[in-house]
């Protein structure tokens, strides 16, 4: 027998006869058994009930607190993942799209409901990425791009392996997108080889990675602005859409 049950059988044994002394206390007292067995039946009847209203309430209250933990977590991975790769891909991807974000430059002066109207109108249009750069420009910036995701494909991997994603449908998609992408450029073997149709046919994966990345960037800031307010002066300050952003602490 378990060890750690024992105290359990001897606590339960000790409130079974408690509960005999007591019974047998008020039978020796007053003589009416009947009263006792009433009032034992009339509860006994209830237990049922009782156990159904408990078990859907605990049920209720469980599950909603196993759903902040879990939320809780995977907000940590998607802290590791900007920490990791979502940052500098942000800015690798900004660097190189003529079509600038403005609103993005002035995130530091948001409360909660500039963060809910920019995630509402990033989640009906889409951004896209224009990109001017000529044949030399074109294969060092996709050499760039191909050897840092290349280098970050184990920690992609490792976050698909991670079934809990799944209950972040925006993230996972993020993931996904930025793993296919990677995939793209890793086959290339040759990068002087891709022509205009490849190059806008890679445009478009990148496209779809920018769009999840911003999303997912502009909603995990707004959790930090939430729950954690001491936390997003670091974010502020490494903001990969102000180029006017430092690191350094100031008076402004």
């Amino acid at each position: 027998m378990n060890i750690r049950n024992n105290w359990k059988i001897k606590y339960g044994i000790i409130f079974l006869i408690a509960t005999i002394i007591i019974y047998g206390a008020f039978i020796f007292t007053y003589g009416d058994s009947h009263e006792v067995v009433h009032y034992i039946w009339l509860h006994l009847g209830f237990i049922p009930l009782d156990l159904l209203l408990l078990s859907l309430i605990f049920e209720e209250v469980l599950s909603k607190k196993e759903k902040q933990t879990l939320h809780e977590k995977l907000d940590l991975i998607v802290g590791s993942f900007f920490s990791e790769i979502g940052n500098e891909l942000i800015s690798l991807l900004s660097d190189i799209n003529q079509n600038e974000i403005p609103s993005l430059k002035q995130i530091k002066y948001w409360d909660l409901e500039d963060y809910d109207k920019s995630l509402k109108t990033l989640k009906e249009n889409d951004i896209k990425i224009k990109i001017n750069l000529n044949e030399e420009e074109k294969f060092i910036f996709l050499t760039n791009l191909r050897e840092f995701l290349i280098n970050e494909k184990d920690f992609l991997i490792s976050l698909i392996n991670n079934p809990n994603i799944l209950e972040k449908e925006e993230f996972s998609d993020l993931i996904l997108a930025t793993f296919h992408l990677c995939e793209e450029l890793e086959f290339r073997e040759d990068l002087s080889q891709v022509n205009k149709p490849d190059f806008i046919h890679l445009t478009e994966d990148m496209n779809r990675v920018y769009n999840c990345l911003i999303y997912e960037w502009v909603r995990y800031l707004k959790h930090l602005k939430k729950n954690h307010p001491y936390m997003i002066s670091l974010a502020i300050r490494t903001n990969p859409f102000d180029k006017e952003s430092s690191i350094y602490v100031s008076d402004d």
